[in-house]
């Protein structure tokens, strides 16, 4: 392997070389995740004037096992064991998303505990996900969906944003369960 390197860098691999490029990789996941952490206040700074900031961060199963709601528990035991509907008590934070005839995702259902369009007197569902109340966030979201779909697995996030709701930006953290189902995906979350 070490011959095979050589042989495509100019300047030549050096044992050294190969175990700090080892070593920085190993870094970037503890990094990402304190990046993470300590982001959130420049996050909270950047996203001030603009109105539209977001970070999420892919967790994996040991981090789940910690931070996971009841709900996120038992929707993820649902998905596993094949079944499409969750538990009706964890649907409350679930939102159900599917893939249109435009390649758009679409809202089917939003659980009402989600609550960040409260008050809102336009439909939150049977839309695309980018023509929510704020688009910046629901096309972002819509990316996110649309990812999970394609790697058909699921996925459990750290988020946090600033969403923009009636002309003002407003900090968002939750964390979320991606539960793929071919095209279709759920999401539960739980306030962080």
């Amino acid at each position: 392997m070490l011959d095979r390197m050589k042989s495509r860098t100019p300047g030549g691999v050096t044992r050294r070389g190969v175990l700090v490029g080892f070593a920085a990789a190993a870094t970037v996941g503890l990094a990402r995740e304190i990046a993470f952490e300590e982001g959130y206040d420049a996050v909270k700074e950047a996203a001030r004037p603009a109105g539209h900031s977001f970070l999420n961060v892919t967790l994996g199963p040991k981090r789940m096992v910690v931070l996971a709601s009841p709900g996120q528990k038992a929707a993820l035991d649902a998905w596993r064991q094949g079944r499409r509907e969750i538990p009706e008590w964890a649907s409350d934070r679930a939102s159900d998303t599917y893939r249109g005839g435009d390649g758009r995702q679409w809202i089917r259902q939003q659980g009402r505990g989600i609550g960040l369009w409260e008050g809102f007197s336009g439909r939150v569902v049977d839309i695309p996900m980018a023509e929510q109340p704020d688009p910046a966030y629901g096309a972002w979201c819509e990316a996110r969906m649309l990812t999970c779909a394609m790697k058909a697995e699921a996925r459990f996030e750290k988020v946090r944003g600033f969403v923009v709701r009636e002309r003002k930006p407003m900090l968002t953290e939750y964390t979320a369960l991606l539960l793929p189902y071919g095209d279709d995906v759920k999401s539960v979350t739980a306030r962080v």
